[in-house]
């Protein structure tokens, strides 16, 4: 007879190869025919590869390569673009003679 932790381990595993296929299988292949995660991007290579419309979305890409991986899993590529965009705006306003518009 089989403990609960002996029974626990088929099943994770299981959970573990599932995710692993979805990941490098079926999501790029999702990814190339233009669908994408409903929730948010995640900051994983099948997903970073592929482009979404944003702009200056390759030097976005660009300093998400600089960020420590433990730190990636915990945010989305939204989030990046977002905030590379405020700093983008508020960089352009400091380079302006009156400042930004308020």
């Amino acid at each position: 007879m089989k403990t609960n932790a002996e029974a626990a381990l088929p099943a994770r595993l299981i959970r573990y190869i599932k995710r692993r296929l979805e990941l490098y299988l079926v999501d790029p292949l999702l990814l190339r025919r233009g669908l994408r995660p409903a929730g948010y991007i995640p900051l994983k290579p099948p997903y970073i590869n592929q482009r979404f419309g944003y702009d200056e979305e390759d030097r976005i890409k660009e300093a998400i390569s600089l960020i420590d991986p433990y730190s990636m899993s915990m945010s989305s590529f939204e989030r990046m673009a977002s905030l590379w965009q405020q700093v983008r705006y508020l960089t352009r306003c400091r380079r302006t003679p009156r400042g930004c518009p308020r």
